[in-house]
């Protein structure tokens, strides 16, 4: 009788379980969906919003963008990370997330063991950019400059220990130069400062950036990733340059780390769907992005990855920011 009673209860408890993650899968969502984005407007909420747009159509339920920055992304993502684990409130993660933790350890947020992974979106390398009246067209003769003006040269970037600040001391420790780092809430100021002439230098993606090359306001010296830009086609790599310094940057979607796996499936599905759609993919190329969905766990795999390849990088060129 006992054996039947617990062989019954352990029955009921299992068809309960899949009851509830069935359901949580089949209604999920019910309310607007809130989606953090870590950093300043215009430093990657573009996309975002397309894709959100989408999202909102497809599964008729709002999903709203907001902007929290700070900290290089870790204010908006330890939010969410506090969040409740419910599928409502996901954060739009980035390389950055994935070199946080060893780049700025004294932030105390680990994105790998606090966030659950949804889906990969999208990738582009950064253009390393100069003023257009600067005196050197090349990184070589950037280097040459730098080391004849130690400290004079101002490299502008979207923050301390994001990957566009992380990039540009890789640079500068691979070429023995001096550089004075100009932190800014996001690319967009940046990218301000160098049109006004107040910086010399910054590590930008192109889709912010492509217009004002075009237009002749600032000059493309050099592309992070393993090969030319095709917008680009004439601006080289920083490898082809003789420097082995390389790096993309990337965007995710994920959720509080104890996220429901039914709900973390449902999100990719849509999610994937939304990057499918012929109107985002067009409009997310023409921003120059790369756009590569993923599951959960090619999402994580990944993230892992970049993440044991820049603690690597971080800690042999001795880039950590200190606290």
């Amino acid at each position: 009788m006992v054996r039947t009673f617990s062989r019954l209860l352990m029955t009921a408890v299992i068809a309960v379980g899949v009851t509830q993650a069935a359901l949580a899968q089949e209604v999920f969502p019910s309310k607007p969906v809130k989606i953090v984005v870590p950093y300043t407007s215009g430093s990657g909420d573009t996309l975002m919003r397309i894709v959100a747009q989408r999202l909102s159509s497809q599964v008729g339920q709002q999903f709203i963008v907001e902007n929290r920055p700070g900290a290089a992304g870790s204010t908006g993502a330890a939010f969410v990370a506090r969040s409740a684990p419910d599928g409502y409130t996901l954060v739009f993660t980035a390389a950055a997330h994935s070199l946080m933790a060893t780049m700025q350890p004294q932030l105390k947020f680990d994105a790998a063991t606090e966030l659950a992974p949804v889906g990969f979106m999208v990738a582009q390398p950064f253009v390393l950019l100069a003023r257009i009246d600067a005196p050197y067209k090349t990184v070589a003769e950037l280097v040459a400059y730098a080391k004849a003006n130690p400290g004079q040269v101002k490299l502008a970037h979207s923050g301390v220990g994001t990957l566009a600040h992380t990039i540009g001391r890789w640079l500068s420790a691979e070429a023995g130069i001096d550089v004075n780092e100009i932190p800014f809430g996001g690319s967009g100021q940046g990218l301000n400062s160098l049109l006004g002439g107040h910086t010399d230098l910054l590590m930008d993606p192109p889709s912010n950036s492509l217009p004002h090359v075009a237009a002749g306001k600032v000059r493309a010296i050099a592309v992070t990733g393993g090969s030319r830009i095709a917008a680009m086609k004439d601006v080289p790599t920083l490898k082809e340059q003789g420097f082995a310094v390389v790096g993309v940057t990337w965007y995710g979607l994920s959720a509080p780390a104890k996220t429901p796996q039914p709900i973390i499936a449902r999100l990719n599905k849509e999610l994937n769907a939304a990057l499918a759609d012929a109107e985002v993919k067009q409009k997310l190329e023409a921003m120059l992005f790369s756009v590569e969905p993923s599951s959960p766990e090619g999402y994580a795999k990944f993230f892992n990855d970049q993440a044991t390849m820049w603690s690597k990088v971080i800690r042999d060129n001795k880039l950590v920011v200190a606290q």
